[in-house]
Order: structure tokens, then sequence, then C-alpha cells
């Protein structure tokens, strides 16, 4: 009787320890494919931001009723980082927890609206700042099971930086464009990584940006008045202005020359939400390398 009770209990230890070696590998290869998704790789995204910095600007009624004069001005807030960011990037990840990456990145901004007045006579302008930016960036993430959360360090240099305002009355339509100068900013990201297999996950991740930049120069792009293009009857001085520290009032514009405005700064700080793909590449002698 004991033999068979000695027995009984060294198959029972036999399959149990035989059991744990074959569970074992397929925990370890887990934590690999999660590890090994994360050398050279390629990254698309697109989201959505919310403008934290808000610029005014006027908006005024103006009424005549029966020979009395009345006007108002209101303060209407402007958040030009308020918008739909989309970018590609690449990277190499040097281990399981650092990496590098270098991104584009445009980001279109919402329009804001101001409407003046005149006795029943609107005239509307509709402003917009869209900027294209290069991101190199740095990250730092951990491995947690099956999910990768990460954080990202990046400088945005604003390539394109663009503010657009549309105004339009009862007859004429104009396109204006502050354009020019570089602008170097700051984003930075929290996010999670969802492998699907070791060479595509998906992601998302919580985002801040802080920049500001001021244009250069600036024009009038279209002219239309009762559908026509009159941009040709502008001269010089009435379509294209440059931005200056000073201006002098001893010194008139010649109509061959663009206008002096003074310098302006505009600010695309937002916070916001994007969600992306992500490709993994692998160099090595096998299949799963």
């Amino acid at each position: 009787m004991k033999k068979i009770l000695f027995l009984s209990v060294a198959l029972c230890f036999s399959a149990f320890h035989g059991r744990s070696q074959d569970v074992q590998p397929k925990q370890v290869n887990i934590e690999a494919r999660v590890v090994e998704a994360s050398r050279f790789f390629v990254e698309g995204d697109l989201g959505i931001a919310f403008g934290t910095h808000a610029e005014i600007y006027n908006q005024t009624t103006i009424s005549t009723v029966n020979e009395t004069y009345s006007s108002t001005i209101d303060a209407i807030k402007a958040r030009l980082g308020t918008g739909t960011p989309m970018g590609i990037a690449g990277g190499y990840m040097f281990n399981k927890n650092f990496g590098v990456e270098l991104g584009v990145e445009f980001f279109q901004g919402f329009d804001t609206k101001v409407v003046n007045s005149s006795n029943g006579n609107e005239t509307k302008e509709l402003i917009s700042a869209p900027h294209l930016g290069v991101i190199p960036a740095v990250i730092a993430q951990i491995q947690a099971g099956n999910v990768v959360p990460y954080i990202k360090l990046g400088i945005d240099v604003g390539v394109v930086n663009d503010l657009e305002v549309r105004t339009s009355d009862a007859t004429s339509k104009t396109l204006s464009r502050d354009y020019g100068g570089l602008s170097v900013g700051v984003k930075t990201a929290a996010g999670v990584e969802f492998p699907i297999s070791r060479l595509f996950s998906i992601f998302g991740e919580l985002d801040a940006r802080q920049f500001s930049y001021s244009p250069m120069h600036g024009k009038i792009v279209t002219y239309e008045v009762n559908g026509q293009d009159q941009l040709g009857t502008l001269t010089t001085s009435e379509k294209q202005w440059d931005y200056v520290k000073t201006i002098s009032n001893s010194n008139s514009t010649p109509p061959d020359e663009p206008m002096k405005r003074l310098r302006e700064t505009h600010s695309i700080d937002n916070v916001g939400v994007e969600f992306g793909v992500r490709f993994s590449f692998h160099k090595g002698p096998g299949k799963n390398r």
C-alpha cells in the first residue's frame, strides 16, 4: 500500500512539473514579443487638440437710430491652438526602455469667427492658424504585461506658421495670410501602446504643446468683388506688408512697396489626445527576427 501511495505522489509531481515547463516558455515568448517589437518603427496618428491660450479680437457693432449713434465693442477670444493634429514619425529603440524618433506633424486650426456690424451691414472674419512642424523627440517606456506605457519629450520646430484671415461682406471676399519665420516650442506626450502582433500595434496618448511665433510678412492672397477677381487692382502697399519692430510716422510707404506693420506674436498652446498605429521592423536571421 505504501509503495502504491508513493508511486501516485511521484506521478502527480512529475505531471505538474512537466506542465509548468510547458507553460513557462509561453510567458517568455509573450514578453519577447513586446520587447522585440521596439527596434526600428514607423507610426502615424490623428487627434484633437484644445487651445489653452486665448488671443483677443475686437468685435464692433455700430447702429444709428433717429440720428442717434451708438457702438458696442466685444472682446472675442480666439484660441488658435484648437484644431486637428495629424502626423507621421520614424524612430529607433536602443533597448526596451529608451529610444528616439523624428516626426512631421501638420496642425489645422479651427476657425474663430468675428462679426463686425455697421447699421445692419455685417463683415465676417474667420481666423485660423495652420502649422507644420518637425519634431525630434526622446522616448522612455516600460513593459507592463502586454501593454507598453511611455512618455515622449520633443522639440517642435515650426517650418510653416501661418495666420489666415477670411473676410467677407455683402459684396466682397478677401483671404489674407501672415507668414514667414521659424518657431521653436515644446511638445510632450504620455500614452500606452497595445501590441497586436510582433510587427503591429496601436496606441493612444495625451499630449501638450507650447510655442509661439512672430510672422515676418503678410499678403492678400485673394480679393473678389461681386464674384470678380480684383486682386490686380490693388497696389503693392495695399496687398503686402512687412512686420517690423518700429514704425516712423514721418515715413510714408510708396505704393510699390509693402506696408509696414508692428510685429505681432501668436501662441498655439494646446492639450489634446491622439490615436495611431505603429509598424515595427526587425533585422536578423529567421522568421522571428
